[in-house]
C-alpha cells in the first residue's frame, strides 16, 4: 500500500480512487456529496411530502393505461432492487410487463429468483434473448479496449426496454436504479453505457463479427425519438420509497424465495467475475466500496 493512501473518515472510499479528494477532517467528497445533494431526498422520502410524490408517480403511471393490458415495463434480472422493484410496483396496484434479458450470462440464481417473482406476483414475463455470439464478440471487444467492460449489458438491458415499451404503446419503464444504494460511484470506474458511437467505435477496432441482432440504442431514440414523439419515461421508483436494501433482501428471501447471489448484480456470472475479480485485480478497483 502507498504510503500516500487515506481512507475517509467516515466512510470506506479511499485514494484509490482516482477523483477523491479530502477535507481537512479527512473527510472525503463522496460524503460531502452525499451530505449535501443524496441526504436531504432521502429524508424526505418518508415524510408527508415524500408520500404524497409517490402516489402521486403511481396515479399518473395507472392513468395511461387506459384500455392496455400493461401500464408499465419492469426489467427484472433476478437481482434485489429488481425484484423488490417488482413487487412494490405490483402492491402498488400496477400492471406492468416484466421483461428479463438473457444476456448469455445467467447464473441458476438469477432464473430462480426471476421465476420465483414474476410466478407470485402473477406477472406476465417476456424473455429476450441477446444473440450469444455477437454478445460475446462484443465483451471480448471491450475487455480489450477499456476499464468498464459491462457496458454491452448495460446498453442492451436498456434498448431492449425502450424496444418492447414501443411496441407495446406502453410510456413507463420502471427501473431499480435507486439513490440509497448507488448514489456515490465515481465516474472514473465507468463511462455512459448509452454512448452507441462509443459502444460502436470499440467494437469496429477490436470486434470480430457483425452485429445484426444485438440491442442498439442511439442517442436520438433515447433521448428525441422515445421520449418526445412517444412519450416514454423512465421512472426509478425505488427513489419514492424508504428503501433498505437489506431488509428488503430479508423480505424477499422470507416471502419469495429469492436465493442470495453475494453482492450488488452478481446475479450474472460475468458480473461476478468482473466486478470481484477483473476490476480488483487489473485496475484495483473494489465496487462495494461505493455500494451500501
Amino acid at each position: 500500500m502507498s504510503i500516500d493512501y487515506q481512507m475517509c473518515k467516515c466512510c470506506v472510499m479511499d485514494s484509490t480512487v482516482e477523483e477523491i479528494n479530502f477535507d481537512k477532517n479527512g473527510v472525503c467528497t463522496f460524503c460531502s456529496y452525499f451530505d449535501e445533494n443524496v441526504q436531504p431526498v432521502l429524508e424526505r422520502i418518508p415524510l408527508e411530502e415524500g408520500e404524497k410524490l409517490f402516489h402521486q408517480v403511481i396515479k399518473n403511471i395507472k392513468r395511461k393505461r387506459e384500455n392496455k393490458r400493461y401500464d408499465s415495463i419492469l426489467g427484472v434480472s433476478g437481482g434485489v432492487d429488481s425484484s423488490y422493484l417488482a413487487y412494490v410496483a405490483a402492491n402498488s396496484g400496477l400492471h406492468p410487463l416484466a421483461v428479463h434479458v438473457d444476456m448469455g450470462w445467467n447464473s441458476e440464481i438469477s432464473e430462480h429468483n426471476v421465476k420465483n417473482i414474476v410466478s407470485k406476483l402473477k406477472l406476465d414475463l417476456r424473455t429476450i434473448k441477446v444473440n450469444f455470439e455477437e454478445m460475446r464478440d462484443l465483451q471480448m471487444a471491450f475487455y480489450k479496449a477499456i476499464k468498464n467492460c459491462e457496458i454491452p449489458q448495460d446498453h442492451a438491458f436498456l434498448a431492449a426496454l425502450y424496444r418492447v415499451a414501443d411496441e407495446h404503446g406502453i410510456q413507463y419503464i420502471l427501473s431499480g436504479g435507486n439513490l440509497a444504494t448507488e448514489s456515490i460511484l465515481p465516474k472514473s470506474w465507468g463511462y455512459n453505457a448509452g454512448d452507441l458511437f462509443h459502444l460502436l467505435s470499440i467494437h469496429k477496432k477490436f470486434g470480430l463479427r457483425k452485429l445484426n441482432q444485438y440491442p442498439m440504442l442511439s442517442f436520438w431514440k433515447r433521448y428525441f425519438y422515445y421520449p418526445l414523439f412517444k412519450g416514454i419515461k423512465e421512472i426509478r421508483l425505488l427513489n419514492y420509497i424508504p428503501y433498505n436494501k437489506s431488509k428488503a433482501k430479508d423480505f424477499l428471501i422470507k416471502g419469495f424465495e429469492l436465493q442470495d447471489y453475494g453482492s450488488k448484480h452478481c446475479e450474472s456470472v460475468l458480473t461476478r467475475f468482473f466486478q470481484g475479480y477483473y476490476l480488483p485485480v487489473k485496475f484495483g478497483i473494489d465496487k462495494r466500496k461505493a455500494h451500501s
